[in-house]
């Protein structure tokens, strides 16, 4: 999972190049859909680890990144 976070990174540093980024629709959306991956997978590794460590099971996907 560290891996994807680590491509969908890479994928918005290389968008954030775009010239006129802001002025095409598409891109933007592909922007928003790698944030969103990026903070999916972000939160699915707190969990794991805190599932892993044997640490309580957090109610929501905040207190996961918190803890």
């Amino acid at each position: 999972m560290a891996g994807e976070v680590l491509a969908d990174v890479a994928r918005l540093r290389q968008l954030a190049a775009t010239p006129d980024l802001v002025h095409q629709p598409d891109q933007l959306d592909a922007v928003k859909y790698r944030f969103v991956t990026a903070i999916e997978r972000c939160v699915g590794i707190a969990h794991h680890v805190l599932a892993s460590e044997g640490w309580w099971a957090p109610e929501t996907n905040s207190e996961a990144m918190r803890e």
